[in-house]
Protein backbone atom coordinates (compact mmCIF):
# COMPACT_ATOMS: atom_id res chain seq x y z
CA UNK A 1 0.00 0.00 0.00
CA UNK A 2 1.27 3.36 -0.81
CA UNK A 3 0.97 7.26 -1.78
CA UNK A 4 2.36 9.11 -4.40
CA UNK A 5 2.44 12.85 -2.70
CA UNK A 6 5.32 15.57 -1.83
CA UNK A 7 2.95 15.80 1.43
CA UNK A 8 4.92 14.92 4.15
CA UNK A 9 2.73 13.72 7.30
CA UNK A 10 4.68 11.27 9.12
CA UNK A 11 1.93 11.18 11.94
CA UNK A 12 -0.09 9.60 9.59
CA UNK A 13 2.76 7.94 7.18
CA UNK A 14 3.63 6.15 10.55
CA UNK A 15 -0.38 5.09 11.37
CA UNK A 16 -0.80 3.63 7.92
CA UNK A 17 2.70 1.42 8.24
CA UNK A 18 1.52 0.39 11.91
CA UNK A 19 -1.92 -0.70 10.96
CA UNK A 20 -0.56 -2.11 7.33
CA UNK A 21 1.89 -4.65 9.39
CA UNK A 22 -0.79 -5.17 12.11
CA UNK A 23 -3.80 -6.43 9.63
CA UNK A 24 -1.33 -8.40 6.90
CA UNK A 25 0.75 -10.17 9.81
CA UNK A 26 4.12 -7.98 8.47
CA UNK A 27 3.40 -9.30 5.17
CA UNK A 28 2.76 -6.20 3.49
CA UNK A 29 4.29 -2.56 4.02
CA UNK A 30 3.26 0.98 3.30
CA UNK A 31 5.72 3.39 1.19
CA UNK A 32 5.59 7.00 0.82
CA UNK A 33 6.84 7.58 -2.77
CA UNK A 34 7.87 11.44 -2.85
CA UNK A 35 8.08 13.28 -6.46
CA UNK A 36 10.29 15.81 -5.09
CA UNK A 37 13.08 13.09 -4.50
CA UNK A 38 12.28 11.40 -7.53
CA UNK A 39 11.86 14.07 -10.04
CA UNK A 40 14.63 16.66 -7.78
CA UNK A 41 15.26 18.27 -11.17
CA UNK A 42 11.79 19.87 -11.49
CA UNK A 43 10.55 20.22 -8.09
CA UNK A 44 8.95 17.40 -8.09
CA UNK A 45 6.60 18.35 -10.68
CA UNK A 46 6.08 15.73 -13.43
CA UNK A 47 6.09 18.00 -16.80
CA UNK A 48 7.23 15.53 -20.06
CA UNK A 49 6.07 12.64 -21.22
CA UNK A 50 9.36 10.60 -19.70
CA UNK A 51 8.10 12.11 -16.26
CA UNK A 52 4.81 10.28 -16.82
CA UNK A 53 6.11 7.14 -17.75
CA UNK A 54 8.41 7.38 -14.77
CA UNK A 55 5.29 8.21 -12.67
CA UNK A 56 3.16 5.38 -14.17
CA UNK A 57 6.43 3.01 -13.39
CA UNK A 58 6.36 3.69 -9.67
CA UNK A 59 2.92 3.70 -9.73
CA UNK A 60 2.35 0.57 -10.84
CA UNK A 61 4.74 -1.12 -8.26
CA UNK A 62 1.97 -0.68 -5.57
CA UNK A 63 -0.93 -3.03 -4.94
CA UNK A 64 -3.17 -1.13 -3.61
CA UNK A 65 -2.90 3.21 -3.87
CA UNK A 66 -4.03 5.40 -1.50
CA UNK A 67 -4.73 8.90 -1.91
CA UNK A 68 -6.38 12.37 0.02
CA UNK A 69 -8.32 14.37 -1.84
CA UNK A 70 -8.08 18.12 -2.03
CA UNK A 71 -5.48 18.23 0.99
CA UNK A 72 -5.33 21.70 0.65
CA UNK A 73 -4.01 23.74 3.47
CA UNK A 74 -4.06 27.33 2.12
CA UNK A 75 -6.28 27.66 -0.67
CA UNK A 76 -9.33 25.54 -0.02
CA UNK A 77 -12.04 27.54 -2.81
CA UNK A 78 -9.55 26.65 -5.12
CA UNK A 79 -7.96 23.65 -4.80
CA UNK A 80 -11.11 22.04 -4.25
CA UNK A 81 -12.31 22.44 -7.59
CA UNK A 82 -9.26 22.53 -9.82
CA UNK A 83 -7.14 19.80 -8.08
CA UNK A 84 -9.93 17.31 -7.97
CA UNK A 85 -8.06 14.01 -8.28
CA UNK A 86 -4.98 13.76 -10.16
CA UNK A 87 -3.52 11.13 -7.82
CA UNK A 88 -6.89 9.04 -7.78
CA UNK A 89 -6.70 8.95 -11.91
CA UNK A 90 -3.08 8.41 -12.03
CA UNK A 91 -3.55 5.50 -9.63
CA UNK A 92 -7.30 4.09 -11.36
CA UNK A 93 -5.55 4.63 -14.93
CA UNK A 94 -3.29 2.22 -14.26
CA UNK A 95 -6.15 -0.63 -12.75
CA UNK A 96 -4.37 0.06 -8.73
CA UNK A 97 -7.09 -0.24 -6.07
CA UNK A 98 -7.50 2.46 -4.50
CA UNK A 99 -8.46 4.50 -0.71
CA UNK A 100 -9.74 7.92 -1.05
CA UNK A 101 -10.48 9.77 1.82
CA UNK A 102 -11.41 13.44 1.77
CA UNK A 103 -10.87 16.69 4.06
CA UNK A 104 -12.22 19.29 2.05
CA UNK A 105 -14.30 21.11 4.23
CA UNK A 106 -15.92 24.86 4.20
CA UNK A 107 -13.80 27.48 5.57
CA UNK A 108 -14.08 28.39 8.88
CA UNK A 109 -17.61 30.50 8.98
CA UNK A 110 -19.09 28.91 5.87
CA UNK A 111 -21.63 26.40 5.56
CA UNK A 112 -22.59 24.82 2.55
CA UNK A 113 -25.55 22.93 1.70
CA UNK A 114 -25.14 19.30 1.43
CA UNK A 115 -27.12 17.68 -1.67
CA UNK A 116 -29.47 14.58 0.42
Amino acid sequence: LGTHTVHNDEKLYRGLGETVQQVTDGKARFVHMDPAKSFQQTQGRIITPRHTDDLYQQLASLDAGITKMSGCQTQWWFCSRWRTGQRLVNLLSLGIPTVVWGDALAPPGRHWARGR
